[in-house]
């Protein structure tokens, strides 16, 4: 299984905010992990192989503050802990893993570690990312990325035994609810899965398999299966680290 450290960028930075923390932190490791690479409904078959997806700025908005989202860093930037306020006392930044943009291969078996940082004491009640198209801003993504420019997600596989690719300019803000909040102590180390649903991203409403080409530029499917892909994403503590949530 390939590991998903091994295809992030040297541009990759990680920071964390630390306003409105009444106490230490503790280390929080945000991983990813997928269902459904292969799937098969009625005498359709569908296989993938490989999964990538661009994304920039992850934050956890805590449970009794107000997420203020500044924009990210240009990429090559460094890496800051802003601190700052919305100008309402109690009501701060979201808690930041912050990146970008990076280059994620989704794991097709198990699950895989992003980066591991320390959070602030307290408790969150929502994940947020951005699905992210690369442009000429990204400047030094686009150059060691070129095969991504002007594409946000990229999957390969087979189609009743035909291969495919399925490529997407989709860019969009993720809002994923945690139930029950991600609770974080001074004394338990924890961890943060996010799990994509790949095998829904290419069904119908009634459940059937569709061909991910016909989901490309201009195919008749490329609208339903972008409402998909922004519908597969769960977050949950994962505490055990095994993808699944209990």
């Amino acid at each position: 299984m390939r590991g998903v450290l091994s295809v992030l960028p040297a541009a990759f930075l990680v920071g964390i905010t630390a306003c409105g923390s009444t106490g230490p932190g503790q280390r929080v490791s945000l991983s990813f992990s997928t269902q459904g690479p292969v799937a098969a409904v009625g005498s359709d078959a569908l296989t993938i192989t490989k999964a990538e997806v661009v994304l920039r700025k992850v934050e956890l908005e805590g449970a009794t503050n107000s997420c203020v989202s500044d924009p990210p860093p240009p990429s090559g930037s460094p890496a800051v802990s802003e601190g700052t306020d919305d100008g309402d006392e109690g009501e701060t930044e979201c808690e930041e893993f912050k990146a970008g943009p990076f280059r994620l291969e989704l794991p097709l078996d198990g699950i895989e570690a992003v980066v591991t940082v320390d959070i602030p004491t307290g408790s969150y009640h929502e994940v947020e990312f951005q699905i992210h198209k690369v442009n000429a801003s990204d400047v030094d993504f686009a150059s060691a990325n070129p095969d991504f420019v002007g594409k946000s997600i990229r999957v390969e596989g087979t189609f009743n035994g035909q291969p495919f690719v399925y490529e997407t300019d989709l860019e969009v803000e993720q809002e994923v609810e945690l139930e029950p909040p991600l609770v974080v102590t001074e004394t338990t180390a924890t961890n943060l899965t996010i799990r994509v649903d790949l095998s829904a991203w290419f069904k119908t409403a009634t459940g059937s398999l569709i061909d991910p080409a016909t989901a490309n530029t201009g195919g008749v499917n490329q609208s339903l299966v972008a409402l998909n892909i922004r519908r597969s994403f769960h977050a949950f503590e994962d505490q055990d680290r095994d993808g699944e949530d209990h």
